[in-house]
């Protein structure tokens, strides 16, 4: 591993050499210092961020401790499974099932005491996260979101109702997970936000996919639409009536998009060059396109329900969580991510009022 020469200050991964973004996280990595050329400034952890740090190393110890049991004590059970999986009464040799009429009751006993002490450990190592989670959420994030937002609401562990999701026009999916909800404005533009996971079951085995996973966004709109619009690369079964849908194709958004609408009047003043080339840039900030997050947007006349395929769920505790101030400036770029994306639909025309605007 002589290519390994330092880590991510952001997740704490091993990076090698010339490496310029991590991994793990997708952060940048600062470019290695020449010899003889002064170091990276460093940040002095305030006094705050060090009592903090010291709180949360025992609830990471514990989390670990437990994962790691839990899932040691998961090894009988794999081994147990396999066994019956590959063998039959039939087709056991006899000193096989000799030994295994000797052990078999004591075997299986300990299989299933390994079995109930495995998922215990599990959920006492789910436990120490949510603790973790709700401790960084209300010391770190709810301060950063204030200072960022007029901050109205922040719950970390809750999420958008079914029925805000459902007005998107979104289908192919059944049930919802989610955290980090809050409630704010920016730039005079009230908003609601929540990290999002959607689930498919199959008809086979009843299991659920995940069908989608990202940010989801609701902006208010200051001036009514006449029609509703759709913008969206996802799936999207239905969301209108079949009579009335209309799709369309804007010159210059190229056949990324699927554009659908009861009115074709309503595109240019949703769709203007200046919001075509906002979808189409790079984001600087997290480096992709907005087109590359899989979008689906759909603005039902008095909102903008905005949903990114970003397979990420911001806010959340990262490896090294212990390292307040590099925990502080991944926030303020997810912060700040959130920002540009309500910066870009304000590009549309005459559907928000903004503040500050001439």
């Amino acid at each position: 591993m002589e290519n390994v020469v330092h880590s991510c200050r952001f997740c704490g991964k091993n990076l090698r050499r010339k490496a310029r973004r991590c991994p793990s996280c997708g952060f940048d990595v600062p470019p290695p210092t020449p010899e003889g050329a002064p170091g990276p400034s460093v940040v002095q952890p305030s006094a705050e961020d060090v009592a903090l740090s010291e709180q949360l190393r025992p609830l990471q110890r514990k989390k670990y401790k437990f994962q790691v049991g839990g899932w040691v004590l998961f090894g009988p059970w794999f081994v147990a499974t396999f066994y019956f999986a590959v063998t039959s009464t039939s087709s056991r040799n006899a000193t096989f099932s000799g030994i295994f009429d000797v052990f078999g009751i004591f075997g299986l006993l300990l299989v299933g005491c390994c079995m109930i002490l495995s998922l215990f450990f599990l959920h006492k190592s789910h436990q120490y996260a949510k603790e973790m989670k709700g401790f960084i959420s209300t010391y770190v994030v709810a301060g950063m979101l204030a200072e960022n937002f007029e901050l109205t609401q922040y719950d970390p562990l809750s999420s958008l109702t079914e029925e805000q999701l459902i007005i998107s026009q979104l289908q192919g999916w059944d049930r919802h997970t989610g955290n980090d909800f809050f409630q704010g404005k920016h730039r005079g533009i009230s908003f609601t936000f929540s990290d999002v996971a959607l689930f498919k079951k199959k008809k086979l085995d009843g299991r659920d996919d995940k069908v989608f996973e990202g940010q989801w966004l609701i902006l208010d709109l200051h001036n009514k639409l006449p029609a509703p619009l759709m913008i969206s690369t996802l799936e999207t079964k239905g969301g209108f009536d079949k009579e009335t849908k209309v799709q369309v194709q804007p010159e210059g958004l190229g056949d990324r998009f699927t554009v659908l609408t009861t009115s074709p009047h309503v595109v240019p003043q949703v769709l203007t060059p200046a919001f075509i080339e906002y979808l189409l840039t790079p984001n600087n900030l997290a480096g992709y396109t907005f087109s590359t997050h899989r979008p689906h947007v759909f603005f039902d006349r008095m909102q903008a329900h905005i949903g990114l395929y970003t397979w990420d769920d911001l806010f959340e505790p990262c490896a090294n969580v212990r390292d307040i101030p590099a925990l502080r400036e991944r926030v303020q770029k997810e912060i700040d991510y959130i920002k540009r994306i309500i910066d870009g639909f304000l590009l549309t025309d005459g559907l928000f009022a903004v503040e500050g605007a001439d």
